[in-house]
């Protein structure tokens, strides 16, 4: 009997186990859900945080095409001030029905919260020449950040707002990289490119897959001394509008209903996992009666 109890607690604690990245899952998905819903109180909706961090920008030397892969040099967190650590917009991409919260020079900490731009490159502009590479996790505790990227197709579109304007990207081509293959992601003379860029989920990890898009909508959005966008709606001046809740997600015809299955794992296994739970709870709460 008394082996039995034991062998109870090992599976107790390994559903336990099993259970903690799917919770972390469920909990960053209601997150950015209700980030996207409430983005009218938040600060990149504010005209004098959105300028300060506009200065610390400016005041940054970006040299692009002297790119740094975060995965390849495992960036740290570095000492920033607490601005620096603030996300700079957010980045939507309808075909999968995702947003993430977009930080301006990567490193592994920023790419726990969600996507960034690559130090080297410079953060989303109207430039006529320009690469911005923005860098998300494959997969991070249970949660799909880029790995669904791949099924991007040519014409497909994504959406960024950043600091004051909104821009609309066109996918191009997608390839697989080396990660020390500069050249491939690297300034295209007039041409305004964003490169969506991750880790191919291999023993090495020692290859990316990219995405590349075209430049061909920007709207800027109106400012005044109150907010930057009053209705306080993301992407303004565009017809889209990201899901601001799970209902929204299920009933958005734009997303495929392989992507909302497994969109919707996380949930699942939480909720059958804390099942098993409680009955394996029970169960030894029956042995330990027995016992006495």
């Amino acid at each position: 009997m008394k082996s039995k109890k034991i062998g109870l607690y090992i599976v107790l604690l390994g559903l336990f186990v099993f259970l903690y990245p799917q919770i972390k899952a469920v909990g960053r998905d209601i997150m950015m859900f209700s980030d996207i819903k409430n983005y009218g109180n938040s600060k990149l909706n504010d005209f004098e945080h959105i300028k300060n961090i506009e200065k610390i920008i400016k005041s940054d030397k970006i040299i692009n095409g002297n790119i740094i892969d975060v995965f390849s040099n495992n960036i740290k967190d570095k000492n920033e001030t607490n601005l620096e650590d603030e996300h700079i917009g957010y980045v939507y991409i309808p075909k999968i029905g995702l947003t993430y919260k977009l930080y301006n020079k990567a490193n592994l900490k920023k790419l726990e919260k969600g996507v960034a731009v690559l130090e080297g490159s410079s953060i989303p502009n109207d430039n006529e020449e320009n690469r911005t590479i923005i860098a998300g996790h494959n997969m991070w505790q249970g949660t799909a950040i880029f790995r669904d990227i791949k099924d991007l197709k040519q014409g497909d579109k994504v959406y960024i707002h950043s600091l004051r304007s909104n821009y609309e990207y066109e996918v191009t081509d997608f390839k697989v990289i080396d990660q020390y293959d500069n050249e491939s992601i690297s300034v295209i003379k007039n041409t305004n490119i964003l490169t969506l860029l991750t880790c191919v989920n291999d023993s090495k990890f020692d290859k990316r897959y990219i995405v590349n898009l075209k430049l061909t909508n920007v709207k800027t959005t109106t400012m005044n001394s109150q907010n930057l966008e009053e209705d306080g709606k993301l992407f303004q001046g565009f017809e889209i509008d990201p899901p601001k809740s799970l209902v929204d997600y299920i009933f958005d015809k734009n997303i495929s209903s392989w992507q909302k299955m497994i969109r919707f794992q996380p949930y699942f296994f939480s909720i059958v996992t804390v099942v098993i739970i409680f009955f394996v709870f029970i169960k030894i709460l029956r042995v330990k009666k027995l016992v006495q």
